[in-house]
């Protein structure tokens, strides 16, 4: 079943009272919408209403202002109670919702699976016991999982030191004059990733 999309909060006040001008004409001697509720005169008084409130405003008076707020307040009720009837008379049918002039709510696409990180590399850096770790970032990853080992042929010596929310990360207070071999992890929406290939970095 589909669901009525209003999303009035995203709108302007120039931008609803046109929408709810042409939800009017289209409900009008529609014969999905036999008795309204509310009744489409009384949302067209709404809408004139929140019109002339709004353009006497436009000189930034307060209380002008004050006045619109309620208007408006008043005209998305109304609009909502009148989505909430349409979405009830038509039982989700989206040809008879488009008939309204209101929109169907799509659902969100899916999470997506992630994608291995690859390019694994090091920003140059000279500074004893630190590496600057970059890769490509993955579409869709929230965070990157940075794991580190000395072993990188023992799957169990692989330990998390870090969490990064971007394709890079300064790794410091390492031991100097050895070599550490990184991989990195993207994290999602639907878990996590493959690990990249090992990367192996000799640190100052």
């Amino acid at each position: 079943m589909k669901k009525v999309k209003l999303e009035l909060q995203k709108m302007t006040i120039p931008e609803k009272i046109q929408k709810t001008k042409t939800v009017i004409t289209k409900m009008t001697g529609n014969t999905n919408f036999a008795t309204p509720l509310p009744t489409l005169a009384s949302v067209t008084a709404a809408i004139n209403k929140l019109e002339l409130s709004y353009e006497a405003a436009l000189d930034g008076g307060k209380t002008k202002k004050a006045i619109v707020r309620l208007d408006e307040a008043s005209l998305d009720t109304l609009m909502s109670q009148l989505g909430a009837y349409i979405q009830d008379i038509t039982l989700g049918d989206e040809l008879k919702i488009l008939s309204s002039g209101l929109e169907v709510a799509r659902k969100p696409s899916p999470p997506q699976d992630l994608t291995t990180p690859i390019n694994l590399r090091l920003n140059k850096i000279s500074v004893e016991g630190e590496v600057n770790l970059k890769w490509t970032p993955i579409k869709n990853a929230k965070s990157y999982m940075i794991q580190s080992t000395a072993t990188p042929q023992v799957e169990t010596s692989w330990d998390t030191f870090a969490v990064s929310t971007k394709a890079s990360h300064k790794a410091n207070n390492l031991e100097s004059q050895s070599i550490i071999w990184f991989r990195i992890a993207a994290l999602g929406a639907k878990g996590m990733s493959a690990f990249s290939d090992p990367f192996k970095a000799s640190i100052l």
